[in-house]
C-alpha cells in the first residue's frame, strides 16, 4: 500500500504494475568485459573461467514501477553472473572475455484503485517499457574477444 493523492486529497491506495496488451515483447542484450585486458606478449596467451569478475544485472525501467513483474515472460528481476569460459589467443594479440546479458523489454503501465473505494483499478501515467535480464541468461553467453578489448567493466546495450 502506498500513500498517494486521489483527487487532491490523502488516501490509502493499492497499486499495481500490468502489461499493456501482450507487452510487445521484444530482446536486448548487454555487453559486459567481465575479465582483465592480457595482453599476449610474444606467445600465445589464455584467460580462464577464474579470471572473470562476478556481475549482477538488475531490471531496468523508464520509470520507477509500482512494482516490479514478469509479465508472463521467463525472466528475473536480477542476474548474477558465475563461471566463465576459457580463451586463448596467438601471440601479440590482446585477449578480453566478455558476457552478453540477454534482457526481455515488455511494455507496461501502473495502476491504482483506493483502498476504501469502489470502482476498477484506473491507469496512472503513460506506459513505459521495463527490461529484466532472463533467467539463466537465456539467449546470452560469455565470449572471447581478441584485439579490441576495453577496460575491465565497462559495457553497452546492443
Amino acid at each position: 500500500m502506498i500513500i498517494s493523492f486521489w483527487n487532491g486529497a490523502t488516501t490509502d491506495m493499492y497499486s499495481s504494475t500490468r502489461l499493456v496488451g501482450n507487452g510487445n515483447p521484444h530482446h536486448n542484450y548487454f555487453h559486459k568485459q567481465v575479465s582483465l585486458t592480457r595482453q599476449c606478449v610474444g606467445k600465445t596467451c589464455s584467460l580462464g573461467p577464474h579470471e572473470t569478475n562476478r556481475y549482477s544485472f538488475r531490471f531496468s525501467a523508464d520509470k520507477k514501477p509500482a512494482q516490479w513483474i514478469p509479465g508472463d515472460f521467463p525472466v528475473t528481476p536480477k542476474y548474477s553472473t558465475g563461471g566463465g569460459i576459457n580463451c586463448t589467443a596467438a601471440a601479440n594479440h590482446q585477449l578480453c572475455v566478455w558476457i552478453k546479458v540477454a534482457h526481455t523489454a515488455y511494455t507496461v503501465q501502473d495502476w491504482a484503485k483506493k483502498e476504501c473505494g469502489s470502482g476498477s483499478p484506473k491507469p496512472i501515467g503513460k506506459p513505459y517499457v521495463i527490461k529484466s535480464p532472463n533467467k539463466n541468461n537465456e539467449g546470452g553467453s560469455y565470449y572471447c574477444v581478441i584485439g579490441t578489448c576495453r577496460e575491465k567493466g565497462d559495457g553497452y546495450w546492443e
